[in-house]
């Protein structure tokens, strides 16, 4: 009789955010910047007669625009870094809203998330042959004053040991207009080894 074991596998919800409590300080934002004359920028925003919270009280506003220079590019978003299990199947997601009436998206704008795997715990050393974009979120796309869920599927390279999950958006020749770019409960679900059971072959 040989004594065997079993590794079973669950998905161990790393990180959910909802914003209802102060960011912690493995975030990063939000925040944005630009160049050309372009401009953007992030905030936890509170619950108001607008439908821009999906759930609880508070959410985040990404915003970009420009000084109408054609050449100028926009970007806000938020991030988070989060040790990483090489070779394990990793899922993120959050749920995205843009409006139709207060600042709504132009068709050269799209928000999109993006994993990126690093080989060091402190997210210094990129992977760079291992970046992940979801589909993008953008007017063509998507309906306006409907909340969405956006969803990405990835597997971690053999040799990450951290990565890091971004919500940007992005824009290009905005022609001065203001667009923005609501989110709200983030979420990021690895893959993980719970233990091993014995069994008997």
């Amino acid at each position: 009789m040989l004594i065997g074991s079993v590794v079973l596998f669950c998905r161990a919800q790393i990180v959910q955010s909802s914003f209802e409590e102060p960011l912690s300080p493995t975030w990063q934002g939000p925040e944005g910047g630009g160049a050309c004359g372009g401009f953007g920028e992030g905030a936890v925003i509170g619950i108001g007669k607008e439908n821009f919270v999906h759930s609880g009280k508070h959410a985040v506003k990404l915003a970009v625009g420009d000084d109408g220079n054609p050449n100028a590019m926009a970007w806000a978003g938020v991030m988070q870094i989060l040790p990483c299990v090489a070779g394990k199947k990793v899922r993120v997601g959050a749920w995205l809203y843009y409006s139709s009436v207060s600042m709504p998206l132009l068709n050269t704008s799209q928000a999109q998330l993006k994993i990126e795997y690093f080989e060091d715990k402190d997210a210094k050393q990129l992977l760079p042959g291992h970046v992940f974009l979801s589909t993008p979120f953008n007017s063509a796309t998507y309906k306006a004053d409907t909340w969405h869920l956006i969803e990405a599927f990835d597997r971690a390279p053999q040799n990450a040991r951290s990565l890091k999950f971004s919500i940007v958006i992005t824009s290009q020749n905005a022609t001065a207009r203001r667009q923005a770019v609501w989110l709200d409960d983030m979420f990021v679900d690895v893959q993980t080894a719970r233990q091993r059971l014995p069994s008997n072959s």
